[in-house]
């Protein structure tokens, strides 16, 4: 998964492009990690909603 990074309201850049030569391998790594973490947790609370609008309408 790549991340995006809003350089303006039409436009983002891979992340990948932007950390490029800049960072040492670990921190690459460490950014690259961080970012799955985002992603899982993201995924979960899409889910969490998901299932608490579906209870919603049930208990209509």
């Amino acid at each position: 998964m790549q991340v995006y990074v809003e350089v303006s309201k039409n436009h983002g850049i891979p992340i990948d492009e932007v950390i490029r030569g800049k960072f040492t391998p670990s921190i690459k790594l460490l950014i690259m990690y961080y970012n799955y973490k985002f992603y899982v947790e993201q995924h979960e609370y899409e889910k969490l909603e998901e299932e608490q609008k579906r209870n919603a309408e049930k208990y209509k």
